[in-house]
């Protein structure tokens, strides 16, 4: 079962799978063919190396950018959580007479009022 663009559900019977399978398979065995055991296709790789080489050099910067970025997130997070150690008291406050509980041992801090 595929579902369509529009959320329909389509269904594919097996032999349908395997006649897609097998022409997508053809297609594909013709193009690498005809790039390698050609003269013309060798005169095309020729052509898109250096952009396919550029394509490649540029997904490498990008996930250079997304490691940093995700160190920094990481790195901020750290902060953040070492600033809200250090804001939130671990104990409650002797005297104050409410039932107070630290954020950094239930992530919530809970305060009962007597009225």
């Amino acid at each position: 079962m595929y579902y369509l663009s529009n959320g329909t559900e389509a269904y594919v019977d097996e032999r349908s799978q395997v006649l897609l399978s097998t022409l997508l398979g053809a297609v594909v065995g013709a193009v690498v063919g005809g790039l390698y055991l050609t003269e013309r296709g060798r005169r095309v790789r020729d052509q898109i190396e250096p952009t396919l080489d550029d394509f490649v050099s540029e997904i490498e910067r990008v996930r250079g950018t997304v490691d940093k970025a995700r160190e920094a997130a990481r790195e901020g997070r750290e902060a953040f959580e070492d600033a809200m150690r250090v804001a939130t008291p671990s104990e409650p406050v002797e005297g104050s007479g409410s039932n107070d509980r630290s954020w950094a041992t239930s992530g919530v801090r809970e305060v009962s009022s007597s009225s």
